[in-house]
């Protein structure tokens, strides 16, 4: 029976491959309910996934089931709030009256993070899943050591019967646990702690970047962005901001491509500074500022060319190589590392174009 099988690792810095491994298998399956089962749940987590699997054809009809625990009052309940304000989905919380009666100290703690996708048929046929170490947080989906294996069948064809045993037990453990509405949702906020006592830390401080109120580009390439080790950009032209005779060191970047360089992906209001950030190139490092253009583009100051930097950047590709907070290393590419560059990109489905048609990715 055909299937494809597909096996992921997710490491900090290395991108968000998990995100990206949800989003094509929901993309490449079709189906009719969307059952996902976490241990805990964040806002900005809960946000991201829907976005990514948002964009298969399936999700907009599909009947949604969210199985979230709320043990040791991990989750946030805006989290919860968001699934169940997404279309046609129900919330489930096991324990759920256990837990609130006992200050949301479990007896068992609920510890899955699977996804099933199921299709009508005579009855609802599994047609995909993924079975990973990642909760439903931005430090799950992008920015941790997380690992996933994810399983489609062909088109029509079931999943193996070796798979289909046991998820005859994960259905007996979404239909068990107990339907929950938005005044549970209120009781658990009102009991919840301020500041829970976590085994872990609960997201990384990425996750402030994306998000953010009215961000300006889209969830999953703004968490691309944030969880990436290294940007490349393809430069067409450079900014004559040091006159006609010399050689300029200001580039246009995509808008919200500042969230690389460790900014939020909010709004902000034409010719306005964002930040400064140390640009290092050869022996020279130095701080370089970041502001959003008056032509809707963040613009990035680069080591003065011919001094501080190459003799110019122009009809260049550029790789920003984290060092450190705030500091880049700045590599001009030759013709083989462009490809590598790019070759890393497509392959993790991190590569972008501008409106221009100029390129842009991270890995």
């Amino acid at each position: 029976m055909p299937i494809t099988l597909t096996y992921t690792v997710q490491r900090p810095g290395g991108g968000a491959a998990i995100l990206n491994a949800h989003r094509e298998l929901s993309g490449g399956a079709a189906y009719d309910r969307f059952t996902a089962l976490f241990a805990f749940a964040s806002v900005k987590g809960a946000r991201l996934l829907a976005d990514a699997v948002g964009q298969s054809p399936s999700w907009q009809n599909a009947a949604k089931r969210w199985v979230i625990s709320i043990d040791g009052g991990i989750t946030e309940p805006n989290a919860l709030r968001f699934l169940l304000a997404l279309p046609h989905s129900e919330l489930r919380v096991p324990y759920g009256e256990e837990l609130l009666a006992a200050e949301l100290r479990p007896v068992h703690r609920f510890h899955p993070k699977t996804v099933l996708l199921e299709r009508n048929g005579p009855a609802l046929v599994p047609s995909a899943m993924m079975v990973s170490s990642a909760n439903l947080t931005c430090n799950g989906l992008c920015f941790g050591h997380e690992h996933a294996i994810s399983v489609r069948a062909a088109a029509d064809a079931p999943l193996p019967a070796t798979v289909m045993t046991g998820l005859s037990h994960l259905e007996e453990v979404a239909a068990w646990a107990p339907v929950i509405d938005a005044a549970f949702i209120d009781r658990y906020q009102a009991i919840r702690p301020a500041a829970p006592v976590l085994p872990e830390v609960f997201e990384d401080e990425r996750a402030e970047l994306i998000l953010q109120d009215a961000p300006v580009i889209q969830p999953v390439q703004s968490a691309a962005l944030a969880a990436a080790s290294h940007m490349w950009i393809d430069i067409e032209y450079v900014v004559a901001n040091r006159g006609t005779e010399q050689e300029g060191n200001q580039i246009d970047l995509q808008r919200g491509a500042r969230v690389f360089f460790g900014f939020g992906d909010q709004e902000l209001a034409r010719n306005s500074p964002i930040g400064t950030v140390v640009i290092l190139y050869g022996a020279h490092s130095a701080p370089r500022n970041m502001r959003f253009g008056n032509n809707s583009m963040d613009k990035l100051d680069l080591p003065i060319p011919g001094e501080e930097g190459p003799p110019s950047y122009a009809d260049k590709t550029l790789l920003f190589s984290r060092e450190g907070p705030g500091r880049f290393r700045l590599t001009v590419g030759t013709t083989d590392q462009v490809a590598e560059w790019k070759a890393r990109s497509h392959a993790a489905g991190t590569a972008f174009s501008m409106r221009s048609g100029r390129e842009f990715g991270v890995f």
